[in-house]
């Protein structure tokens, strides 16, 4: 009886120690595993954040004309209020550097400093069908506009981002910015790059959009 008395005393010692050695081993781990989610979920609300704030607010199509598609005419509506009609077949819109609006080689429309500066003045070209019209970006992007279709721009890319938004169909080739992404807005999907060529298909009566790469890379979201 002392013997097995003594055996289960020395058992019960030994469960015991066995029980604090493993939550000794444990603690570190956890320790770790604690640290690896916070950076985890820091990580998250970061990428959530930058998400949300690398975008311009909502930009509605329908708050210009509805019928362009039935025009004989492009139309430039440059933000301060202006609007330009475009009577070529294929016509030429730049902008540049200083913000300043060339169309077709001969008209240069001034626009003003401070509303350049505004996140959201933004001008607006509308292309009927059988038009086609070539846009020069500030930043040196080019974008071919297909007819029936609609972008947003703005005169000067002050962001953290390049943004444009797209109805209908365009070719771009995106002046590559290391430091400066272009994105390309159109309905519901964006179109993310740093420097490449390719186009976009988003009519509004479509059900699907498309995009077409050429060359480079892009993201889709």
């Amino acid at each position: 009886d002392d013997i097995w008395k003594l055996w289960q005393s020395i058992d019960a010692f030994h469960s015991s120690n066995e029980r604090f050695n493993f939550r000794k081993r444990l603690l570190p781990l956890m320790k770790y595993a604690a640290t690896f989610l916070l950076v985890c979920t820091m990580g998250a609300a970061i990428g959530l954040y930058l998400s949300r704030n690398d975008s311009f607010h909502p930009f509605q199509f329908s708050d210009y004309a509805a019928g362009f598609q039935e025009m004989n005419d492009a139309i430039l509506h440059v933000f301060d209020g202006q609007t330009i009609v475009l009577e070529r077949d294929q016509s030429l819109v730049e902008v540049n550097q200083t913000g300043e609006i060339v169309v077709n080689q001969d008209k240069v429309y001034n626009s003003d400093t401070d509303g350049i500066m505004k996140r959201n003045s933004l001008n607006v070209l509308s292309v009927p069908f059988g038009r086609k019209t070539q846009v020069e970006l500030a930043d040196g992007t080019k974008v071919w506009l297909n007819g029936g279709s609609r972008i947003a721009f703005p005169s000067a890319f002050n962001g953290k981002v390049r943004e444009v938004f797209l109805e209908g169909e365009a070719y771009f080739e995106v002046a590559r910015i290391q430091i400066q992404p272009f994105l390309v807005h159109a309905n519901e999907v964006r179109v993310k790059v740093l420097g490449t060529s390719f186009t976009v298909t988003a009519f509004a009566n479509d059900e699907k959009i498309e995009t077409v790469l050429l060359e480079g890379r892009v993201s889709l979201s």
